[in-house]
């Protein structure tokens, strides 16, 4: 199979360890990350996430297809969902996702972020990671954070 790559076309995605919704959930998506295709199996596809390199099993509806130049441009994604709960995109038929913190916001032009041909507008005021101190905001980020539960293998905010 040729390289092949996508981007998550939903708010959050299980990634599991086997090919199966029973399967034990390994890791997740959010919104944005950008991924290798590496299987393809009916519905389920192995993906590698580019971000942090977990593999696993996902759904392939909740993929778009991008370019390898796409794929290769996503590394260095530093716009992202701030912290906040409110972070709502909405799609060109109404749908509205709402994203976790840190999430990814892909090809970001004019108030709208693209998971391979779909558009996004934000409703939201973006993060950009690039511009930010890590010392000046370890405090306000633990806070908002804490009593969140961890889950293994979850998304995490990066400052």
């Amino acid at each position: 199979m040729e390289n092949q790559y996508g981007i998550c076309r939903v708010a959050v995605a299980p990634l599991r360890a086997d090919a199966s919704d029973k399967a034990e959930i390994v890791s997740q998506l959010l919104f944005g990350d950008h991924v290798e295709i590496i299987q393809k199996d009916e519905r389920w596809w192995l993906i590698q996430n580019g971000y942090d390199g977990y593999e696993g099993w996902m759904d392939f509806r909740q993929l778009a297809p991008i370019s390898q130049s796409q794929f290769a441009e996503m590394h260095d994604c530093k716009l992202l969902a701030p912290l906040s709960f409110n972070n709502v995109l909405t799609a060109a038929d109404g749908s509205a996702y709402h994203l976790s913190p840190a999430s990814n916001l892909p090809f970001l032009k004019d108030g709208y972020c693209y998971a391979g041909e779909e558009k996004f507008k934000l409703n939201f005021e973006v993060h950009d990671n690039s511009a930010v101190n890590f010392k000046d905001q370890v405090t306000d980020t633990a806070k908002f954070f804490q009593n969140i539960p961890y889950l293994w293998g979850g998304g995490i905010y990066l400052v």
